[in-house]
């Protein structure tokens, strides 16, 4: 009888040891796949960002012509950059606008509050585009400038070469930086 009920506690007890060995596997098992789910999903989330960089250096870079094959003047740019709802898009469209002369009519001169490298600390003349709808814009001159600048009257004309470099968001009006400018 003790020899019986030694077997049965041995046979309970080898099967509550495969019973744990069996959960041990699963659990090695779940862990197993779980790590390879996890990395299936790095690689996917890896390529998917490899194929969205890939689709944006494919994007095609903002038209800069007029019909004619021309290129595009700062009023028309200008107008384009207004009518953008997105600041990313506007951005996009900054980054390829071309340099080019305009005649600007002075409505005043102000410091410049912002400014990356030789405009910084220069001076932002508040304008009209001349053309045909006269539109606003701030013409930021060099540091360099600065004591020319100064002595700008209102109503008087520059003639700059510029580049649209950023958009006044609050006041609705690109901003022009100048690499020359002659004041008439």
């Amino acid at each position: 009888e003790f020899d019986s009920l030694s077997q049965e506690m041995e046979e309970e007890a080898r099967k509550q040891a495969e019973e744990i060995i069996r959960q041990q596997e699963a659990e090695k098992q779940r862990l197993i796949e779980e790590q390879q789910a996890k990395e299936a999903a790095e690689l996917e989330a890896a390529e998917q960002a490899r194929r969205e960089e890939e689709a944006a250096k494919s994007k095609p870079v903002p038209i800069l012509l007029e019909e004619d094959g021309s290129v595009i003047g700062h009023e028309r740019f200008i107008e384009q950059l207004g009518g953008m709802k997105l600041s990313s898009e506007r951005r996009n469209a900054i980054a390829h606008s071309p340099t080019q002369s305009c005649e600007i009519q002075i409505i005043s001169v102000e410091k410049t509050l912002t400014g990356k490298g030789s405009m910084k600390n220069g001076v932002t003349v508040i304008g009209k585009l001349r053309g045909e709808q006269d539109i606003e814009i701030e013409l930021r001159l060099p540091s360099d400038a600065v004591d020319q600048a100064m002595s700008f009257k209102p109503n008087h004309v520059i003639e700059a070469e510029a580049q649209v470099s950023d958009w006044n968001a609050g006041r609705r009006r690109a901003v022009l930086d100048a690499t020359k400018f002659d004041y008439l």
